[in-house]
């Protein structure tokens, strides 16, 4: 006969059950550290790409990485109340940090990049007005030269006397001497308002020429910045995209 057993002892059958539930319990355990494991390397893969695209400190970034690297299997809301605390305790000062190596909260970009894009496009604007009003002051100088061109006598074609005039006019020897220095007091007052009016007019036009190679310069800069801000935008909005896909991931 066998002995009895003695009571409390628990029996074969119930050891081998209990075995069997604490082994149940450690494949469970196993299985929730390895999903853990598998969404840890998701963060820092989908941080990895964010960083890569931009180059900024973002709140929600450092969350992702704080979360990848604190990731354990405890609940997902106590996971959510830490990160929620540390980051309004660490606010303030990522803040300032930010705001003193960056200038502009990652946050605020997509508003301040529409707002120093529409400043651009307002400065292309005038710059274009300037470089309009220049031309046409441009174009109502040279009408003036050719005005004062015009109105001066004997400027463009002083007038030549034949011997024919100079008989059928004046016949006396006399006369001869006189027209030629009135020919000659005619050319010295056309010289006189030629040099008084092409010396202002050239350095007028030159100040005009430079001024427009200087509003070109400066438009050609702005258009160059303008397509530096165009594709830095392509780039936020393609981190946004991703951080938007991985928010409705989770």
């Amino acid at each position: 006969m066998n002995p009895e057993r003695p009571r409390g002892v628990p029996s074969q059958r119930q050891q081998w059950e209990d075995f069997v539930q604490f082994v149940s319990t450690c494949e469970a355990l196993h299985e929730r550290e390895k999903a853990a494991l598998r969404a840890q390397v998701h963060d820092l893969t989908e941080l990895l790409a964010a960083f890569d695209l931009c180059e900024i400190e973002d709140v929600h970034l450092s969350a992702v990485r704080d979360r990848a690297f604190r990731r354990d299997i405890a609940q997902d809301a106590e996971l959510r109340l830490e990160t929620l605390v540390r980051e309004l305790e660490e606010e303030p000062t990522q803040q300032t940090s930010a705001a003193n190596d960056h200038g502009i909260q990652a946050s605020d970009v997509p508003g301040q990049l529409d707002g120093s894009l529409s400043v651009s496009k307002r400065q292309v604007a005038s710059l274009q007005l300037r470089v309009e009003g220049l031309e046409r002051d441009v174009a109502n100088l040279r009408l003036r030269h050719d005005l004062i061109l015009e109105t001066a006598p004997g400027l463009k074609h002083p007038a030549v006397k034949t011997d024919a005039d100079t008989d059928a006019s004046c016949p006396q020897p006399c006369a001869g001497n006189d027209i030629i220095e009135m020919d000659a007091q005619r050319r010295a007052e056309a010289d006189t308002i030629l040099e008084k009016h092409e010396v202002p007019m050239k350095s007028v036009q030159g100040q005009q020429q430079q001024r427009i190679l200087e509003l070109e310069t400066a438009l050609a800069a702005e258009l160059t910045k303008n397509a530096e801000l165009a594709q830095q935008s392509c780039r936020y909005e393609e981190v946004e995209k991703i951080l938007k896909e991985f928010s409705r991931s989770r």
